[in-house]
């Protein structure tokens, strides 16, 4: 009997050590918000079980992960970080993901997050992709880390909570990353930065032969774009609805992709005749826009290339009730030159 004593002793011994070595090796469990969950599975069922909150009393969590997941379009299955605050929209979250290898935030990685309240990104992150926190409107500012060197378009778009803005020396490469950040009306850029400039309410490259990001925060009703300017990113107007007003300045060659959509209050615009390229749906959602004027010399012909595909230099979908026909675009490729106006949906 002493003999089976001594047995059961030391399975029980052996039992617990393996435990402990379990636990401290962290192959026990997932984590927990504090020490931080190491799978996206993990955050999910913790979170799944929490009970509603206000952003005043976010959950303050952190994720220790190597990836924030990905959606397999094949099976439309969604693993993502994101996936879980929507469906949870009812549970704020702090977010801190210092303790994830991490290397880039993807494309729409947190895409209407409406209840992530704060980020901390790690300093491995080197990409923000597309649309990667786009309405994410209870977020008020973003530090982004000194080891990113591209933000792309719409990454932060429709985040009209966002108050502040940092950029560090690092960001080599920024492509209309605010469109729609309503109550945005600063960025802070490190003095170091070689790359970029923010100029009254306005982020342009170093040279301002770039208007990047006109902030929706501004309220001014007209705007003169500098002689200096020669291209308008895209997106760079989005969203700024108290603007009835922009003149383009004679030199300027390229007007991005949604450069100017949204501007509901714009009756008017001219067209310069230096421009030879007009990007997809650069006006679309201007509402009132009803007189568009060619200047002398406007000859848009041809195609251009970008990340390896070829779009025509003047896009389509362009201008607002012109969503099919291209009505103003097959007009000008008749004439070029003059004044088109809008009469029930239809350019002429």
């Amino acid at each position: 009997m002493k003999k089976i004593f001594k047995v059961l002793a030391i399975i029980a011994i052996v039992a617990l050590i393996g435990f402990s070595f379990a636990a401290c090796s962290g192959e026990a469990d997932d984590g927990d918000p504090i020490s931080g969950f190491t799978s996206i599975s993990a955050f999910k069922t913790w979170l799944d079980a929490q009970p509603d909150n206000t952003a005043a009393t976010a959950y303050s969590v952190k994720l220790k992960v190597s990836s924030l997941g990905v959606y397999n379009y094949m099976n439309m299955t969604d693993g993502r970080a994101g996936k879980v605050l929507l469906d949870n929209k009812t549970k704020y979250i702090s977010l801190d993901l210092s303790g994830s290898k991490i290397t880039d935030i993807g494309y729409e990685a947190f895409f209407g997050c409406t209840n992530l309240t704060s980020v901390t990104i790690p300093d491995s992150v080197t990409y923000i992709g597309d649309r990667a926190f786009y309405g994410c409107t209870s977020l008020t500012g973003i530090t982004i880390p000194n080891s990113v060197t591209q933000i792309q378009t719409w990454a932060f778009g429709g985040c009209t909570g966002l108050t502040s803005v940092t950029i560090p020396n690092s960001v080599t490469y920024i492509r209309g990353p605010f469109p729609g950040c309503t109550s945005l009306t600063t960025i802070n850029i490190d003095a170091d930065n070689s790359a970029y400039i923010f100029d009254n309410g306005i982020l342009y490259d170093k040279s301002k032969n770039t208007l990047i990001q006109y902030l929706a925060g501004k309220t001014s009703s007209t705007f003169t774009i500098p002689d200096s300017v020669t291209s308008i990113g895209d997106c760079a107007f989005v969203g700024c609805t108290s603007l009835t007003s922009v003149t383009i300045p004679d030199g300027v060659t390229s007007i991005g992709d949604n450069a100017f959509s949204g501007l509901e209050g714009l009756t008017s615009v001219t067209i310069p005749g230096s421009v030879t390229r007009i990007g997809y749906f650069a006006f679309s959602g201007c509402t009132s826009l009803t007189s568009v004027t060619f200047a002398a010399g406007s000859n848009i012909t041809g195609t251009h290339i970008d990340n390896g595909e070829t779009y025509d230099n003047f896009g389509n979908w362009v201008f607002p009730d012109d969503d099919y026909g291209n009505t103003l675009k097959t007009a000008y490729s008749r004439k070029k030159a003059g004044t088109y106006l809008k009469d029930n949906g239809t350019w002429s």
